[in-house]
């Protein structure tokens, strides 16, 4: 349940800078954007060895937008997974064109799969849930600008 700011985003062909919020303290660095989920350990690795402290999809369109409407970028994350494990669960395949989750087939997979699925989304959300009190509670105590 890490809390990242970025100073830095990439999607491996571009950086944006990213600002800095004032308040507590957590780690910051490199945060690598990537087009797909980092599914496996060596995956994982191998996006780190890019100097990357995290890997995430999205911050890397933020940045960009951010650019070219000429205002101020903040990259917050709160880290759900870590770099040394691989999920058993291929999230991929239960996304729908719209990019949205298709749940009930994930939760069929969960069911046809209960030694390995189910004890991985319910970690999953334990350390969801986790991550979105810790970054609750960072933001609220930041400012920006």
């Amino acid at each position: 349940a890490d809390i990242i700011a970025a100073t830095e985003v990439t999607d491996g062909a571009q950086i944006w800078k990213a600002n800095a919020p004032s308040g507590p303290a957590c780690r910051s660095g490199l945060v690598r954007t990537s087009q797909h989920i980092a599914r496996t350990s060596v995956e994982k690795a191998n996006l780190r060895a890019t100097g990357a402290i995290i890997v995430e999809m999205e911050a890397a369109a933020v940045g960009r937008v951010a650019s070219e409407m000429a205002v101020p970028f903040y990259c917050v994350r709160g880290v759900s997974d870590v770099a040394n494990e691989t999920f058993c669960v291929d999230f991929e395949s239960f996304f729908m064109p719209n990019g949205t989750l298709n749940v009930p087939r994930l939760v069929v997979y969960a069911l046809a799969h209960p030694m390995d699925a189910l004890p991985e989304l319910i970690r999953l959300q334990q350390r969801t849930s986790l991550v979105a009190k810790q970054l609750a509670g960072f933001l609220a105590a930041c400012h920006f600008l």
